[in-house]
């Protein structure tokens, strides 16, 4: 996994010794392609892709990017909830607080892996931000459903409007990740029909890849899931170090993927 100094102002040298020897833990899920393709097709269509646009990636789900209004005549009203106590709406300033601070990790850390893993070019992210502002697009309208997972499947992009992108800033493909919640599990002991089990205590962070030619026709489109220890010393956590990890090896797990189809980087 690739290193990083995140939680380096966070923690002393036995947390570190700690954390170093949990990582050797890490579970990352089998990557499971939706496309029909096989490699050496994969191969062939993304032989001539040069310069790829990166989206910004963005969580999926209605925490951040609102509820859809209710269908007329579809629903009947929800009776409304009572309001939040001191707590819960100090809890949930502060997950938000994490999901956007994991939002612009991931802005910043998918194109800087795509550069150092494979050979290919890349727009960059101000010429990206200034072609949006220019067509009135955001991220979440390159897809169907506006970005949103709708029943654990992660959206599917809208051709149109990734063709229009990409013919905007003359590239070759686009690439997108829709991120999921994360999660985190305490940890804790089942009963099954052949015994009892323990489940380590662990994060979880899971998205979904994709990968679209300047046409808008789709060659990637792959759902990853992370496991990650969650570290705990004593009672003090450290949950947003530990889903940042998680995330960084989700974009990690991708790239192993996607440098079987595209030149890898080459050392000099």
């Amino acid at each position: 996994m690739q290193s990083t100094n995140w939680g380096a102002n966070q923690r002393k040298l036995p947390i570190l010794l700690l954390r170093g020897a949990v990582a050797l833990c890490l579970v990352p899920l089998p990557i499971s392609s939706s496309s029909a393709q096989s490699t050496e097709e994969k191969r062939s269509m993304l032989a001539s892709v040069k310069r790829v646009v990166v989206v910004a990636p963005f969580f999926g789900t209605s925490t951040l990017l609102g509820e859809e209004p209710p269908k007329a005549g579809k629903t009947k009203p929800r009776p409304p909830s009572p309001p939040p106590t001191a707590e819960q709406e100090r809890q949930r300033q502060t997950y938000l607080e994490y999901l956007h601070k994991i939002e612009a990790k991931m802005e910043e850390h998918l194109p800087s892996r795509l550069q150092k893993r494979t050979s290919l070019a890349m727009v960059t992210q101000e010429q990206v931000k200034e072609a949006f502002k220019a067509l009135d697009m955001t991220p979440q309208k390159l897809f169907q459903s506006g970005g949103k997972i709708k029943n654990t499947k992660f959206p599917q992009g809208e051709s149109e409007m990734l063709a229009k992108l990409t013919r905007q800033l003359k590239a070759d493909a686009i690439l997108l990740l829709v991120l999921d919640e994360p999660r985190r599990t305490n940890g804790a002991l089942y009963a099954s029909g052949l015994g009892f089990y323990y489940e380590s205590a662990h994060v979880r962070a899971k998205g979904g890849f994709s990968l679209y030619l300047a046409d808008g026709k789709r060659v990637l489109q792959e759902p990853v899931e992370v496991l990650h220890p969650l570290t705990k010393i004593g009672k003090k956590e450290f949950l947003l170090t530990d889903w940042m990890e998680a995330h960084e090896q989700l974009i990690e797990n991708f790239m192993d993927e996607l440098v079987r189809y595209v030149p890898p980087k080459t050392t000099p």
